[in-house]
């Protein structure tokens, strides 16, 4: 799969002038949604105000890689990962 940045993909979205709050964050997360089912590692680290990768984000993520586990990082501060997320038997 390679490395993929949805990082990238926000900041040219700010370049083309769109609003860096709430409409930059749905798309961050719709990128997510399509991608995260592709990634067996996710380091997370962004200045998001509130978690961008959610329980359930994650749950439809492993029902897709069928239970293939996913290794998760969050280094960001506030959290990019609900903790809930650890309560998923997949995900470490």
């Amino acid at each position: 799969m390679g490395v993929r940045m949805p990082g990238l993909e926000f900041d040219g979205a700010l370049q083309r002038g769109l609003d860096p709050g709430a409409q930059a964050l749905g798309q961050c997360r719709r990128w997510l949604e399509s991608h995260l089912p592709q990634a067996d590692i996710v380091i997370s680290c962004t200045a998001s105000p509130v978690p961008i990768i959610t329980k359930d984000m994650a749950r439809m993520a492993l029902r897709a890689r069928r239970r293939k586990p996913m290794f998760m990082v969050d280094l960001a501060v506030p959290r990019d990962i609900e903790p809930e997320v650890a309560q998923l038997s997949d995900v470490y």
